[in-house]
């Protein structure tokens, strides 16, 4: 019988291993203060896989459930179906006894921020008593688990402590009726799982609801010709991480700040024609915003797809670069890479379009232009009902100047 079903984002598994450490070294503890068998305890990535069958009957009637929460544990629509069943015996329980128990343990395996705030069906579990505030200090366990053993293996001793607690307690009775899965909610689409913004304010019912993000950023083998890789750069685009190996893929950061402005994100790489994929967009009526890496902008290929993007400048559209001011490859080449951004970006940079920003230095501050470009998109969209996004694809590249021409090398130096 599952006693206990610790739900995760494998994405957050990530390079190290650390979830997989995390969820062994706390199954051996709970195993050694309660001396439960570890059959008792239900992982939800490791042990279950794909079967969704076996992963509903542990959730119909396990004592605890812990998630392991982070930016990618919120994405995660399996994630917020997981918790969802788990809360429908929470809530039966709630009107028979008039109060709700205490049965979930989540763990921060990513601190909560301003930008990432704590999950609404989370935010009345008292998880951050003085306790855990001590050991978790100003830190997540992820940080925990792969540089401070001692403060780890605290951490681990009180969550492990709280679990058994709570299942011992079993506060909550077995579901009779079998759920399926496939028909689950996820708990994270609630309105009132979004923070709202300071004024309050709701996106319009219209349409315009959702924001495709292109990562337009080269693989670790094509920029391998024009600088190191330093773990920025992977065998695929979206897991780009231009603010070094230990953030997030800067997808999932796009993707929770869509999140926070009432917007579905998905993420693509800009491995196609653009043009064609901004069409698609438009006829579905989402959004579309680049996130441009300029060390790819001086490779050919990548060059003459956002040059043609410029060209037509749909107002359904944006763009952000993105630097890393700490980078030193960055700072020693910045000049030809300006010049690559520029030449991709002529005409939106000659009409000072406020739907592109190339001031993201930091990633801070590429949440905040993130932000800011996504606004005036859905504004020009949302809040102007005569608004036609087509008005701006009658702007047609026109040739340039001889003498203006970018230089366009093959080989090492690529564009700029």
């Amino acid at each position: 019988m599952a006693r206990v079903f610790l739900s995760y984002s494998p994405r957050d598994e990530g390079r190290g291993y650390l979830v997989e450490e995390l969820i062994a070294s706390l199954v051996e503890e709970i195993v050694r203060i309660a001396g439960w068998p570890e059959d008792d305890i239900v992982h939800c990535g490791l042990e279950l896989g794909e079967d969704k069958d076996a992963m509903v009957a542990a959730l119909q009637e396990c004592d605890v459930f812990v998630p392991l929460l982070s930016p990618c544990y919120r994405l995660d629509v399996d994630c917020g179906k997981q918790w969802w069943l788990f809360e429908q015996r929470v809530r039966m329980h709630a009107e028979r006894h008039g109060r709700r128990p205490s049965v979930v343990v989540p763990i921060m395996w990513e601190m909560p921020t301003e930008q990432f705030p704590i999950p609404e069906i989370a935010r009345s579990i008292d998880f951050l008593e003085r306790d855990l505030v001590e050991v978790y200090g100003d830190t997540g366990l992820r940080r925990l688990v792969a540089n401070d053993n001692a403060r780890f293996g605290a951490a681990l001793e009180v969550l492990a402590k709280r679990i058994v607690q709570f299942a011992e307690g079993k506060a909550l009775a077995v579901a009779e009726e079998k759920w399926e899965f496939a028909t689950a909610k996820n708990i994270f689409d609630s309105p009132s799982d979004v923070p709202a913004d300071d004024a309050g304010a709701t996106r319009s019912t219209r349409g315009w609801k959702k924001v495709q993000f292109v990562v337009t950023a080269a693989t670790a083998d094509q920029v391998a010709e024009l600088r190191r890789s330093d773990g920025r750069y992977d065998s695929e685009a979206l897991e780009w991480r231009p603010y070094g190996p230990e953030t997030l893929p800067l997808a999932q950061d796009a993707s929770f700040v869509a999140l926070e402005e009432r917007l579905t994100p998905s993420s693509c790489d800009a491995d196609r024609e653009l043009q064609e994929l901004i069409d698609q967009m438009e006829h579905e009526e989402q959004l579309v915003v680049l996130l441009v890496d300029p060390w790819t902008l001086r490779l050919p290929s990548y060059h003459d797809r956002v040059r043609t993007y410029d060209s037509r400048q749909w107002l359904h559209t944006g763009a952000v670069v993105v630097w890393d001011e700490k980078d030193s490859d960055t700072t020693a080449e910045r000049n030809k890479l300006d010049h690559a951004v520029g030449s991709a970006f002529r005409v939106t940079r000659r009409k000072d379009r406020l739907t592109y920003s190339n001031a993201a230095s930091t990633r801070e501050q590429f949440a905040g232009e993130l932000k800011k470009v996504i606004d005036k998109i859905h504004g020009l969209l949302v809040n102007d009902p005569d608004t036609d996004v087509r008005e701006a694809a009658a702007i047609e590249p026109s040739a340039p100047e001889a003498s203006k021409q970018p230089p366009r090398l093959d080989g090492p130096q690529g564009v700029g």
